[in-house]
């Protein structure tokens, strides 16, 4: 869902959102359920544009995946960054020299700046922890 709303530009309608939902089968009001979620949870703000919701996402794809890798991270690994590193590199098949370029990029890249929105709805998290 998220994906069709960061691929319309904002702000967009429910119809231009469900356009590219159709091919995979949604209908409107599944669309419009789903965007109703999406705004509990502050994902995406409301607004109207005459007859009209349009829909605007709060949330950076970058920032969501940081959050969802955040999420992923705590509940398979419980937090344990070495742990998750571990896994990765033993069933990527990466090489060492791979590996010694990634953490060499890493640590020579700034990271990158990303909008993160406040999520009250979210008791466990607030999104702004999460690098922002």
């Amino acid at each position: 869902m998220l994906l069709a709303v960061w691929s319309c530009k904002p702000p967009a309608s429910r119809r231009d959102i469900g356009e590219r939902l159709a091919e995979k089968g949604w209908k409107p009001a599944t669309v419009l359920n789903f965007l109703y979620r999406l705004e509990a949870k502050g994902w995406v703000k409301s607004g109207k544009d005459q007859n009209r919701n349009i829909y605007t996402p709060t949330i950076t794809k970058r920032a969501y995946s940081v959050w969802i890798m955040r999420e992923r991270l705590d509940a398979v690994f419980g937090g344990d960054v070495a742990a998750a590193v571990r896994a990765l590199v033993s069933e990527s098949g990466c090489g060492q020299s791979e590996l010694e370029q990634a953490i060499a990029q890493g640590i020579r890249q700034k990271p990158l700046s990303h909008h993160l929105t406040e999520h009250p709805s979210d008791a466990n998290r607030n999104m702004n922890q999460i690098g922002g």
